[in-house]
């Protein structure tokens, strides 16, 4: 709370303080500012102390002030008490008796706002108090580098201001002030932080302004070319200055316009010229993002141009300055640069859209809201419009009236049928007044003129109307023109006529589910399907149980999404997961622009068992395909729960049927967890040895085939025996021969006994 110059009043035994209230009922009214010195009179007359306590009575909250009481008044220091909080004067009467009144303690919400935080020396700017409180009140102003007298020379204007020699100004009964004038005269150049503290509360609040050399000026940065009919953007930068003046063109070329600017807030501000109203005194505006103004009244036009001719292609001059000394006529200028401006000779591509009939797109909101779809086919009654793209022009588009006739301004449709059969002409389709006897006039309107435009017209286009002789046809094609006609300001002639062309075919209301058995007991269940229909129409599904099977009914919407050719896609989701396995229903969807004659069914439709995915048992079997006879072979399996939950899975492994392992073994293995396993083959005989691995959700089989020793190498062994015989006997075995044999027929007898038995 500041000290200087605080407003008092005088308390009833004598005492100066900030605020006195008459009464403790008074106090409950009107509540305190926090900071301030207060005191309470008209008390208890036998009271012999009082003290604010926090909280409400019932809650005997502590002491936080405590004051003796004399002639009827307690004076209490506010500075402890707590923004938005209850408290309670507490009043001891002589005796055990006590009286207590609640109250509320509060900041003021106090803020000081310069208009400009930046200000030319010997100029000024003013502030604003704004604050919860509505009495006047007294703010303490300081700032760092600046003294009291420096002080008073910039708040006089203010008319009561005190002055104290600690570099303080107090400024009297100044409140809530909308536009306290500051005066920088003689100030020096710097950046100061200036201290704005209520005299009797706690509120303060501070603000810097800067005090600049006079460096006004001014300077074109960009100028954005444009077309005939277009809006070109100009930007300025102004330095030290809230206004400006622009003149554009010159004497020569028989056309000046010139505009002032006011309020600039920002070094650099957006001007536009709306080249369509060139001739008008509303040709000039400011880009909604730049925080200025056009000065009333302050657009002048001297031009030999009349209203209805279209601004011309040129280099256009355009200058920059304080001031305008004259109607068209700068006081000073300080930049000049050059507007481009182009003939408007190309625009883009047409296109064919649609939306859903129940969307009624008949304007600009309806068609920021449909879902709006490229096409070559259009459902019968869906929306048909066409688009086309980089269309320019608009300044001529965005002042176009709600209601005019598109064809006086040049914009043409026309719709004429592709095949019209071997005799008679095809019918055609004319939003032109002189379309002729054998056409239907057309009507259309355009969606996006105004302030809905934006580089894109989109025309509604109405194919079945009343007026019309000839409705298009469903399982028709037709060739779409849009023409800009020489009736537009921008089209010279009939030879420099715009024009674009497109193709749609209109095709009947159709839609088909998807081929569906079963489903499963599950809480979400997606039902799809296709259609002719546009995306973002809502069809009407619905799925049936009858009283023998399951007793339920659901119903829900199935959203059409764009699909690939000219059939779309939707979906509807159930909820299936309370159904009993092994009940039926029948899935109806239909389409609520036609319900009885678009639709489609599938009955008896089954709620499968729901599976248990919680564990997954995978088998990998690791085992040769061929092997000799007598070699090594093993079969080796790897079981792995692949799943998310531990969960048991029978386990069997059987060579040539017979089982390896025992009846009923089990695995239970955690998540990703594996097991390995391996099983030598007999191979000692030659045949093929089939194998099987099985579990709850994997299995693998496989054969493995044994081969005897190749011919070649029997052969090899005999002519090794052969010559052995023919040596000289130095190393011979007596009798190997013999052996041999013995012990290979032996060997053969055994292996085939054991393979037999």
């Amino acid at each position: 709370m500041g000290g200087a110059g605080m407003a008092v009043a005088e308390s009833g035994n004598g005492h100066d303080v900030d605020r006195t209230y008459d009464s403790p009922d008074e106090l409950s009214d009107e509540d305190v500012w926090i900071g301030q010195e207060i005191a309470i009179t008209g008390l208890n007359a036998d009271s012999v102390g009082a003290a604010i306590r926090g909280g409400f009575p019932s809650e005997n909250g502590s002491s936080i002030e405590t004051a003796p009481v004399s002639g009827e008044t307690a004076v209490f220091e506010t500075d402890a008490l707590e923004d938005d909080e209850p408290y309670h004067l507490y009043v001891h009467i002589d005796g055990d008796d006590s009286e207590q009144y609640s109250f509320w303690a509060y900041e003021m919400d106090f803020s000081a706002t310069p208009t400009d935080d930046r200000v030319v020396r010997d100029g000024s700017t003013t502030l604003e108090f704004e604050s919860d409180r509505t009495d006047e009140y007294d703010v303490n102003v300081t700032a760092d580098g600046l003294t009291e007298n420096a002080l008073e020379e910039i708040f006089d204007a203010h008319p009561n201001m005190e002055s104290h020699d600690d570099g303080t100004v107090t400024l009297v009964d100044v409140g809530n002030a909308a536009a306290l004038s500051a005066d920088f005269t003689d100030v020096a150049f710097g950046e100061y932080e200036f201290t704005f503290d209520v005299a009797d509360t706690v509120d303060e609040d501070t603000a810097t302004i800067e005090v600049t050399e006079d460096n006004e000026d001014y300077a074109v940065v960009d100028i954005e070319e444009t077309t005939q009919g277009g809006i070109a953007n100009v930007s300025l930068e102004v330095t030290d200055s809230d206004s400006a003046a622009v003149v554009l063109g010159d004497a020569e070329d028989h056309f000046e316009s010139a505009v002032e600017l006011e309020d600039i807030e920002d070094e650099e501000v957006v001007l536009q010229f709306n080249t369509h109203l060139a001739t008008g005194g509303d040709a000039w505006t400011v880009h909604d993002d730049s925080n200025a103004s056009v000065a009333d009244g302050s657009v002048t036009v001297d031009t030999l141009l009349d209203e209805d001719e279209p601004f011309p292609a040129h280099d256009w001059g355009l200058s920059v300055g304080d001031e305008l000394a004259g109607d068209v006529e700068l006081a000073q200028e300080y930049d000049r640069d050059v507007l481009l401006v182009q003939e408007w000779a190309t625009i883009g591509d047409a296109s064919i859209h649609t939306a859903p009939a129940a969307d009624d797109v008949s304007d600009a909101d309806a068609l920021a809201e449909t879902t709006l779809t490229s096409t070559g086919t259009v459902a019968d009654a869906d929306e048909l419009l066409l688009t086309v793209d980089e269309f320019g022009a608009e300044g001529a588009l965005m002042t176009l009236d709600d209601g005019v006739e598109l064809a006086d301004e040049g914009y043409v449709l026309e719709i004429e049928e592709r095949d019209a059969g071997p005799i008679g002409d095809a019918h055609v389709w004319d939003s032109s007044a002189d379309a002729g006897d054998d056409a239907d006039e057309l009507e259309l309107d355009l969606l996006t003129a105004g302030d809905a435009y934006d580089d894109e017209l989109v025309f509604a286009v109405d194919y079945e109307s009343d007026a019309y002789e000839t409705d298009l046809s469903t399982g028709d094609s037709y060739d779409v023109t849009f023409t800009v006609t020489e009736d537009n300001v921008y089209v010279e002639d009939e030879d420099d006529e715009l024009e674009r062309t497109a193709a749609f075919e209109l095709v009947d209301r159709e839609l088909e589910l998807d081929a569906i058995e079963s489903v499963p007991a599950h809480e979400n269940v997606t039902t799809t399907g296709t259609t002719t229909v546009a995306p973002g129409t809502e069809l009407d599904a619905t799925v049936d149980s009858p009283v023998e099977e399951g007793r339920f009914i659901q119903v829900t919407d199935a959203t059409v999404s764009e699909g690939a050719g000219d059939r779309n896609e939707f979906a509807a989701e159930f909820d299936f997961s309370v159904a009993d396995p092994g009940v039926t229903f029948d899935l109806i969807v239909e389409d609520l622009v036609a319900p009885d004659d678009v639709y489609d069914v599938r009955e008896d439709i089954t709620i499968a068992p729901e599976e248990d995915e919680h564990a997954s048992y995978r088998v990998d079997v690791d085992a040769p395909t061929t092997v000799m006879m007598g070699d090594t072979a093993t079969l080796e399996v790897t079981v792995t729960n692949a799943g998310e939950d531990k969960a048991p899975s029978s386990y069997s492994v059987s060579i040539d049927g017979e089982p390896i392992t025992e009846d009923g073994t089990e695995l239970e293995l955690e998540p990703g967890e594996s097991v390995t396993d391996s099983h030598e083959l007999d191979t000692a005989v030659e045949g093929d040895i089939e194998w099987e691995v099985l579990t709850d959700h994997d299995d693998e089989s496989g054969t493995v085939t044994v081969t005897g020793a190749d011919e070649d190498d029997m052969n090899a062994a005999d002519d090794a025996a052969g010559d052995d015989e023919a040596d000289d006997g130095e190393d011979e075995a007596p009798g190997f021969g013999v052996t041999a044999t013995v012990v290979a027929l032996l060997v053969i007898a055994f292996a085939a006994g054991r393979y037999w038995n």
